[in-house]
């Protein structure tokens, strides 16, 4: 199986859930301040729902950004 039919494959698997923490924020400044209000949380709300939800969309980021650098990698290798 090729890479691009892998890729395809991969976005076809991915849940709604996946899809929509993927597209949650409209720029960096909004994460950051989404970021400011977590940590300004006391204790006791740690790990809540909110904080669930961003630190899901923050792994989710980090994923598709190590995917996107696979990608690239396998496209400059000599065959």
């Amino acid at each position: 199986m090729g890479n691009q039919s892998m890729d395809r494959q991969h976005i076809s698997n991915q849940s709604a859930d996946e899809k929509s923490v993927s597209v949650g924020f409209q720029s960096e400044s909004s994460e950051k301040a989404w970021e400011a209000k977590l940590l300004a949380m006391p204790a006791s709300d740690y790990m809540n729902d909110e904080q669930l939800r961003f630190f899901r969309h923050r792994l989710l980021a980090e994923r598709a950004e190590i995917e996107t650098h696979l990608r690239d990698e396998g496209r400059h290798r000599l065959p």
